[in-house]
């Protein structure tokens, strides 16, 4: 499975986040991608399993996969602002769905790290082949082997 890059950005390892829970992969393995476009699209085809309240984060369903966006770290603490969703759980979305606009420059403003963590939650077996460095909205980051 080819996941793509939902953001035009610099994708790095999960490893390199600035919160540990994500940095030691307590939810999954996955990249970060500094944002260098507002414009947030589904990285894979599937279902949106949920949708957070404050807009911060989103679940994707996609074959026996779930996946997590999550927009900064630490950004729930702004209950929203900064964040404009277009879908809600239950949507079908494919690599050309618009699921999010984020204000990454207002989130940065106000103290918080605007890295998206993409992660896999359920990924037991399967080995990530990741592609780092600076990519394109729907260049490949992650095969799922």
């Amino acid at each position: 499975m080819k996941i793509l890059n939902p953001v035009n950005g610099y994708v790095k390892d999960i490893e390199e986040s600035s919160d540990p829970s994500f940095s030691q992969k307590m939810l999954g393995d996955g990249v970060c991608i500094e944002p260098k476009d507002k414009h947030i699209y589904s990285p894979v085809k599937g279902k949106v399993a949920m949708v957070f309240p404050t807009k911060h984060a989103l679940g994707i369903k996609c074959d026996d996969l779930e996946f997590m966006l999550h927009l900064g770290v630490d950004t729930v603490e702004l209950q929203g602002e900064g964040f404009e969703c277009f879908v809600k759980a239950g949507d079908q979305i494919d690599c050309d769905t618009l699921l999010i606009d984020y204000d990454y420059k207002k989130v940065a403003e106000k103290g918080y790290d605007t890295d998206i963590i993409f992660m896999i939650l359920n990924n037991d077996t399967k080995e990530l082949k990741k592609s780092l460095g600076y990519k394109n909205r729907k260049d490949e980051i992650i095969s799922i082997i």
